[in-house]
């Protein structure tokens, strides 16, 4: 399954709905995700944290994603 997390759009809303462990948890899994690029900034949490939990898995940035 492909899973999709993108950036919170409303104002003052940080948070996003998927940390890097839970992207570990689904890749793991056997799912495919993707986070908007820059979306866990606001949650302390950078595009390569979420590359580095799969970084094994052959991870890559797209467009405007960061794949897991």
């Amino acid at each position: 399954m492909k899973i999709g997390v993108p950036k919170e759009i409303k104002t003052n809303e940080n948070r996003i709905a998927l940390v890097p462990a839970g992207a570990e948890t689904l890749v793991a899994a056997g799912h495919s995700v993707l986070i908007e690029t820059g979306g866990g900034l606001g949650s302390g949490f950078s595009d390569e944290d979420f590359v580095a939990v799969v970084r094994e898995q052959d991870s890559q940035l797209d467009g405007d994603a960061v794949s897991c």
